[in-house]
């Protein structure tokens, strides 16, 4: 079954591989190998709400304890616009000490307040933004936190971030001024 299941994600029939993977899951519930299989199907075939519904009860069950499972719950969670779980669980690796403070991190920082901005969530979209721009190699978040505060009438705050998103090379300096 293992095989038929890796052949078929191989020959891109996800959704008959991901029903051949939660058999093999449903005997081996334990076992973390063939759950990330399950996981990856079901996000190739754009099932991401299932996908996430495996991860979010494999993370309550312990179960995550890697960066690359994390990353997958988070962007699972962003594809389903889902922030407010994405921003929990990148929370929760990060305080783990399983998602570094790379690029990668500044990024899902970045789409979460991206997403909270979109549904006028601003206080979120400030928290994620200035998360972000902590640790991210240019003044682009910088920028977009200046942006937010703007919009929330705060002018001082939006000065401020404006004036770090040009000290961090922030690439277009006419709108950080």
């Amino acid at each position: 079954l293992s095989m038929r299941a890796s052949l078929l994600a191989n020959a891109g029939r996800n959704d008959e591989a991901a029903a051949a993977f939660k058999q093999i899951l449903a005997q081996n519930p334990g076992d973390k190998r063939v759950l990330m299989n399950v996981v990856a199907t079901l996000q190739q075939a754009d099932k991401f709400a299932e996908a996430n519904q495996l991860l979010q009860d494999a993370r309550k069950r312990g179960m995550l304890t890697e960066a690359r499972e994390y990353r997958s719950l988070y962007s699972g969670l962003l594809s389903t616009d889902d922030w407010k779980g994405a921003a929990e669980v990148i929370e929760e690796g990060v305080s783990k000490g399983l998602l570094p403070k790379d690029a990668d991190l500044a990024k899902a920082w970045s789409v979460t307040a991206n997403r909270a901005y979109f549904t006028d969530n601003l206080d979120a979209a400030a928290k994620y933004y200035q998360r972000a721009a902590e640790i991210s190699a240019d003044g682009e978040e910088y920028l977009n936190l200046a942006k937010v505060y703007d919009f929330q009438n705060k002018r001082a705050e939006s000065r401020a971030a404006a004036q770090k998103a040009l000290a961090s090379g922030v690439a277009n300096k006419a709108e950080a001024t």
